[in-house]
């Protein structure tokens, strides 16, 4: 029988200019401590989820220090999510296990369409604190994904994402981006009472981001008394349009 070689992993080895082992990083976690779970609460409700520590401690950068810390989150082993509601903590959930944010309607009406938008707005929030870059982008898909769906808009989230995010927050962008160019005129002049003046000056900046967006593309020539193509950024057929990755955020290191 030949005799057996050494195996000596590259990054171990001393031979010259050995090339080191890449380092691997793990998108999902893989189950290696199936035994150990952590409790997520729901503040001032009696909504609890049981959940992976390996999951949540992977995914959220606030869980993993508030788990495996000197904290009394690290010896009760149960996290209070204050400041949200069960349904987005049961999207956070989903999310955690499966990276798909849950579309699925326990019914098609205008009833289950408001409280989806209500979710979708609480889950971004809520993302937010945890540090979830990748829930984050998730959710501004989702909120395009059911405008698509269902042809229409859901506006009644608007007072809550502008009370819980900065004025410029990508879902706040989003929103009034879709207000802006999806939304009819004879519904917004309808509407356009109840609306706010948070909502209707991020509607005008929208307006306004794209106008000069459109200017830089065409130009204008020397005289000023025409306009030139440029060839700078969107031509006019994507013009006026929601495209969702101009809304996200970068992810972190490790997710990408």
């Amino acid at each position: 029988m030949a005799p057996m070689r050494a195996f000596i992993p590259k990054r171990f080895s001393s031979r010259k200019g050995a090339a080191a082992t890449p380092k691997t990083i793990n998108k999902e976690p893989g189950f290696w401590k199936p035994q150990e779970l952590v409790t997520l609460k729901v503040h001032a409700t009696s909504e609890a989820f049981a959940v992976h520590k390996e999951f949540a401690c992977h995914h959220s950068p606030v869980f993993n220090a508030a788990f495996n810390g000197p904290f009394i989150e690290g010896q009760t082993q149960v996290y209070k999510l204050e400041d949200t509601t069960p349904r987005a903590a049961r999207l956070l959930v989903y999310w955690l296990y499966t990276q798909n944010v849950d579309l699925t309607l326990p019914s098609y009406d205008e009833s289950a369409l408001k409280a989806q938008g209500n979710a979708l707005a609480e889950l971004w929030v809520l993302a937010d604190f945890l540090l979830i870059p990748r829930l984050q982008n998730a959710v501004l898909s989702a909120i395009v994904s059911v405008r698509r769906s269902h042809h229409s808009l859901y506006m009644g989230s608007w007072e809550y994402v502008c009370a819980h995010t900065a004025p410029d927050s990508a879902i706040r962008r989003l929103l009034a981006h879709q207000v802006a160019f999806y939304l009819d005129a004879d519904v917004f002049e309808a509407k356009k009472g109840e609306m706010g003046k948070e909502l209707l000056g991020d509607i005008g900046l929208a307006l306004m981001r794209e106008r000069d967006v459109f200017e830089r593309w065409v130009g204008r020539g020397k005289d000023g008394d025409g306009l030139v193509e440029s060839g700078e950024g969107k031509r006019p057929g994507e013009m006026f349009r929601v495209c969702v990755e101009d809304f996200m955020g970068v992810e972190d290191e490790d997710e990408m």
